[in-house]
Order: structure tokens, then C-alpha cells, then sequence
């Protein structure tokens, strides 16, 4: 069953937040949308969101040196840096491994439901 227009226009809006300018692909055929469609967009956030969630623990293991046996002091006062930075906020993930990853994982399978 294919959307309304004002689904059809939320749904795209929604693909354009979480894959940015790569959700263009999908531009003229916002028509074509549907259930199945919404469906699959909704297991790529979820996906995305486990990527993303990955992503900032690795990076905060990283970060706190607790994944790697830093051996050098620089190396160790960059990562002390990065973890005040991360846990106050100041450095923030912006998720583009994730986004680029979840596109190509999912572009088919939007592509199979018109």
C-alpha cells in the first residue's frame, strides 16, 4: 500500500536526517514509497543508531586508553584530551562511518520495496 503525500514527503525528510545528501538517490521516487518501504527505513535507524552506539564506545575505550596499552606519553596525554572532550560534550561524533554504512547496507532493500 503506497503512502500519502504528506507520509511519502516525512518519510523522505526522515532519510534525508539520518543518510544527509546520499538520500537524494531517492528524490524522484518518493512516489513509489509504501509500507514495506517504511519498514525498512525503520530497521536502518535502528541499525544506525547500534552503529552510532558502537562507534562512541569505541572510540571513548580508545579515548580513555582502556582499548589499547598506550606506551607513549604524548599518545596518552592526546587521548586524556580527547576523553575530557568527549565526556563534556565539546568533541561530538558526527556519525559519517554510520551513515555512509547504513546507505549502502539498506539502498537495495529500500530499492526492492517500490
Amino acid at each position: 500500500m503506497y503512502l500519502e503525500n504528506a507520509e511519502r514527503d516525512a518519510l523522505y525528510q526522515v532519510m534525508r536526517l539520518l543518510w544527509g545528501r546520499y538520500a537524494e538517490v531517492f528524490a524522484d521516487r518518493t512516489h513509489r514509497f509504501n509500507e514495506m518501504t517504511v519498514d525498512v527505513v525503520q530497521q536502518a535507524i535502528e541499525s544506525h543508531r547500534t552503529c552510532n552506539s558502537e562507534m562512541l564506545n569505541l572510540v571513548s575505550g580508545l579515548a580513555s586508553g582502556a582499548a589499547i596499552g598506550a606506551h607513549r606519553k604524548w599518545l596518552r596525554e592526546a587521548l586524556g584530551d580527547i576523553a575530557g572532550k568527549l565526556s563534556s560534550g565539546t568533541l561530538k561524533l558526527n556519525g559519517q562511518a554510520c551513515m555512509v554504512y547504513t546507505f549502502s547496507a539498506y539502498r537495495t532493500h529500500i530499492e526492492l520495496t517500490f
